[in-house]
């Protein structure tokens, strides 16, 4: 899975499922208007932390690749 294939998945949602969609970007647009010190906060740490997953997510795709192909370079 690759950044391009996640905004691809988004944007298909928002168009399969516009009303949730703008609901969800509805109250997030609200809570960022009344706490927006806590909600930049959280934003912050939740998108460093699907950064962290995602970049542990493509070493261990590399990984896993690397270790099958050897098998198959030793096996055969």
């Amino acid at each position: 899975m690759t950044l391009n294939d996640i905004i691809i998945q988004c944007t298909n949602f928002f168009y399969t499922y516009p009303y949730i969609a703008i609901a969800i970007i509805a109250v997030f647009g609200i809570i960022v208007f009344l706490k927006p010190k806590q909600v930049l906060k959280t934003t912050l740490i939740i998108l460093g932390l699907i950064i962290v997953c995602y970049i542990l997510y493509l070493i261990g795709e590399a990984t896993i690749s690397g270790v099958f192909n050897k098998e198959k370079m030793i096996y055969h």
